[in-house]
């Protein structure tokens, strides 16, 4: 690794018209390469920009679609779960109107064969009157 003085010189001396040491250079020039490059005395030079990555970004956009798909997944499958369950929910209760209804029916039937049973059936002839009868 390159310490700060070299790579000063390094950039001095690309800048030098005769590519010397740059010692040639006065002392306001060498301040005004120093300040153009962002160099200070004792410190190395800034680290190149990164530019972003495409693939980076692509894993990104990649990850967020997934998880946007795996969220709609979970919404369709909740949803579907509940109306699988308002289903059930409905097939029940039309289960409990009809078994209702036939024990309506039921009762209102024994109820007419009650009474039809009770206007065939003789009326009983009391013992007075059938003594009197038979006299």
């Amino acid at each position: 690794m390159k310490n700060a003085s070299s790579w000063s010189s390094l950039a001095l001396a690309q800048a030098s018209p005769q590519g010397g040491s740059g010692a040639a250079l006065g002392a306001p020039q060498q301040q005004q390469q120093q300040q153009v490059m962002g160099n200070y005395p004792g410190q190395y030079p800034p680290a190149p920009q990164k530019l972003p990555n495409p693939s980076t970004k692509n894993m990104a956009l990649n990850s967020f679609q997934q998880f946007k798909k795996q969220a709609q997944e979970k919404a369709d499958r909740q949803r579907a779960i509940q109306e699988q369950q308002e289903r059930r929910k409905q097939a029940e209760r039309e289960r409990l109107r009809i078994e209702q209804e036939q024990r309506q029916r039921r009762e209102e039937e024994e109820a007419l064969e009650r009474s039809r049973r009770a206007a065939m059936k003789p009326e009983p002839i009391p013992p007075a009157a059938a003594a009197m009868a038979i006299k």
